[in-house]
């Protein structure tokens, strides 16, 4: 079973098979950007599948690594200054009497929120395991996935397998087909939450059954879009 799931890892890490040319674009591309991926704290091996994936499907346009953490850092607090109290000797005029009319109110009404978020695109996948119940040894993880929307309705593909999924207000989630073999079948899924732009905290999950065995292991990361 172990290397099963070994093969079906593969499937949703690696791309579609390309030309040799953008095959080979893609590799002078992705080096200085593997060696980054590498250095965040990936396995090079993960990383080389991934952002090869990410190239490829983009056509060869482009290669690029982005860390899904970003650290803001505020700025200090200004200080305090206190100002002493100031001493004035005022003689007050006679008092007379001022009419204010006040304005009518006057009232906004902002428009709703988009009803579906914008989930089409080419999206990497960067996460950390959480839970490891198939034993699949990736302490981290990469995936590339291709997302088409149509509505509330999604289809496209993680890595290699086909896949589809839906989209509301906050988030988007996509599922891959089944795949089998003589006694397990295995499936995976990308689910990102509070999108916003181009980049949105997400998790990964790998699942199976085995006979009456199931299994389930997941990775929570961030997923970027590289492309639209």
């Amino acid at each position: 079973m172990r290397k099963f799931i070994a093969s079906l890892l593969l499937l949703v890490i690696a791309a579609a098979p390309a030309s040799a040319g953008v095959a080979g674009r893609c590799r002078r591309l992705c080096r200085p950007e593997i060696v980054r991926c590498w250095r965040a704290g990936y396995t090079r091996i993960s990383c080389r599948r991934a952002l090869r994936a990410q190239c490829v499907q983009s056509g060869g346009v482009g290669c690029q690594f982005v860390s899904p953490t970003t650290t803001t850092t505020a700025p200090p607090l200004s200080p305090t200054t206190t100002v002493p109290p100031s001493t004035t000797t005022s003689t007050i005029p006679p008092s007379t009497t001022t009419t204010t009319t006040v304005p009518p109110t006057t009232t906004t009404t902002l428009p709703p929120p988009p009803s579906v978020v914008d989930a089409g695109g080419v999206w990497t996948f960067l996460g950390n395991l959480v839970e490891d119940g198939c034993s699949t040894g990736a302490a981290t993880f990469l995936s590339a996935a291709i997302v088409n929307q149509y509505g509330t309705y999604l289809a496209g593909s993680i890595g290699q397998l086909p896949a589809t999924g839906s989209a509301d207000s906050t988030t988007w989630l996509m599922i891959s087909d089944t795949t089998c073999d003589s006694l397990c079948c295995f499936k995976s899924g990308i689910k990102a939450a509070n999108v916003v732009g181009d980049a949105a905290p997400a998790r990964f999950v790998f699942s199976g059954i085995c006979g009456d065995v199931q299994c389930v292991s997941f990775w929570d990361g961030s997923v970027v879009r590289q492309s639209r």
